[in-house]
């Protein structure tokens, strides 16, 4: 989707590409995570490649694997949120994205079908949660303070659609213990759940 938060019409066209580039407005990766120019950029939605590893993003993100904090975001709840203060910054899935490509590569999955690259990214989507929410990922933007008493992995149907069968968690259909740690923040799961 598209979000209009300035209007540049204004302005030149290398200072537009410019100030996109110093907002971070514009994401110069193609579908497999390598940098492109400006011209590379598809000239139409039509043209826009899909990336599997966005996909895995978005799976771990409904899975609280990462968080993207936002203003009403049901996110707010977690620590590094500040209630709604912080708003995550662009793109913050793609960033996940090349993390994940770079550490769970799976052969082919560009040419797979789409049923293929669904079935490919659920096979790995446990070892990908506990990965997100393993400490030496506690540089990256939206790292799960609150993990694991806050992640379920989410139910993904055979078109990658995630559905939720029951009561828990938005988007979130089933439990999954992810890792051992321990510490507490004094949280329970019911009571994450009264604050979104």
């Amino acid at each position: 989707y598209v979000c209009i938060t300035r209007d540049l019409s204004y302005t030149k066209i290398d200072r537009f590409w410019s100030i996109m580039m110093d907002r971070e407005l514009t994401w110069l990766h193609n579908e497999k995570g390598e940098r492109i120019s400006v011209e590379d950029l598809p000239t139409t939605v039509k043209n826009l490649r899909d990336d599997p590893y966005r996909t895995l993003a978005l799976y771990m993100r409904q899975s609280y694997g990462f968080v993207k904090c936002g203003k009403s975001d049901p996110n707010s709840i977690f620590p590094q949120c500040e209630g709604g203060k912080v708003v995550a910054r662009p793109f913050i899935e793609f960033r996940w994205a090349n993390l994940y490509r770079d550490f769970f590569p799976l052969d082919n999955i560009y040419k797979e079908s789409d049923q293929a690259q669904v079935a490919a990214l659920k096979e790995i989507l446990p070892a990908v949660l506990n990965f997100s929410l393993a400490v030496d990922n506690a540089d990256m933007e939206g790292f799960n303070k609150m993990r694991p008493q806050y992640t379920s992995l989410v139910s993904i149907d055979k078109h990658g659609c995630v559905y939720d069968d029951d009561d828990s968690l938005p988007g979130v259909a089933e439990s999954w213990p992810v890792v051992d740690l321990d510490f507490d923040l004094g949280w329970s799961v019911s009571e994450v759940r009264e604050r979104i």
